[in-house]
């Protein structure tokens, strides 16, 4: 349980995300559609984003590389 294995100092709103996230767990059925992000593009999307930043800004634009 992840919620338990937070430490006291934990930020709020990560512990409160947590408590909703539990709160609302519900178990799958055979057979019924399960969302997964396998046929979508998300990976795709988000390294061309990534790749797109670095050839506008450069090194310079990721701190601790050039920054």
């Amino acid at each position: 349980d992840n919620l338990a294995r937070l430490g006291a100092d934990a930020p709020p709103l990560l512990v409160s995300v947590l408590r909703v996230a539990a709160d609302n767990i519900v178990p799958t059925v055979p057979g019924q559609v399960v969302f997964t992000d396998e046929r979508a593009p998300v990976e795709t999307i988000i390294d061309s984003l990534v790749i797109r930043y670095l050839l506008q800004q450069g090194p310079a634009g990721l701190p601790g590389l050039g920054g």
